[in-house]
């Protein structure tokens, strides 16, 4: 079985070490949007390595599943909009293009935010009834669009709202940023104390994945 990988933020390292170390048997296919490397990806000896766009389509090719865990996440009060579209929305429209076969593809479940309790726990819903509430708009905007490009498409697909997530390797997120002001005596306060945010262990989002798979 080949698996192409798509993605190098922290859940798609964990899953690649995830699937080197309880799957060897799988045979892995790895795209980067840019020319990165990761101790996860070093481990992997059967591992085929692409980056860049033009590069896209050759990963793809023989993969029996694509798990799509490119995005660019950009929460900051002035995203990048043209950023997000290029990551969050561009990649996946070129996946589907060059690709007929499997697809479990990432997205959020900020897209299905309320300040109406409960909002948690909850089985999918459509994203439009949130819209209004979103948290973070224009990276949720581009995720939403991915959303429908997917479920668009006549191929076999997952989508998977995952939670941001935090684990070995964590180099770019919330906790990451509070062990940063922490170091100089900052206790800083995130968000408007207008609710809470989960997040998730990445070695857990891997084997999450790997059954949906």
């Amino acid at each position: 079985m080949r698996v192409t990988i798509l993605g190098n933020n922290l859940a798609a390292r964990h899953f690649v070490k995830y699937l080197s170390i309880c799957h060897q048997t799988v045979q892995i296919s790895l795209w980067t949007y840019d020319d990165v490397n990761y101790p996860e990806f070093d481990t992997v000896a059967t591992c085929l390595r692409y980056y860049g766009m033009k590069n896209l389509p050759n990963a793809l090719l023989a993969a029996d599943v694509v798990v799509n865990l490119h995005e660019c996440t950009d929460f900051s009060l002035l995203p990048d909009v043209e950023k997000l579209q290029v990551h969050n929305v561009e990649v996946i429209r070129s996946v589907l293009f060059h690709n007929n076969g499997p697809l479990i593809h990432l997205s959020t479940p900020f897209l299905q935010c309320s300040n109406v309790w409960p909002n948690v726990y909850e089985p999918e819903r459509d994203p439009a009834v949130f819209s209004a509430q979103w948290p973070f708009p224009e990276y949720c905007a581009s995720k939403f669009e991915a959303e429908e490009l997917v479920k668009a498409t006549s191929n076999d697909c997952y989508i998977v709202r995952c939670v941001p997530t935090y684990g070995e390797g964590d180099d770019c997120s919330i906790l990451t940023d509070l062990i940063y002001f922490s170091n100089d005596k900052m206790v800083v306060s995130i968000g408007d104390d207008d609710g809470h945010m989960q997040m998730a262990y990445a070695g857990n989002v891997s084997v999450a994945i790997w059954s949906a798979v």
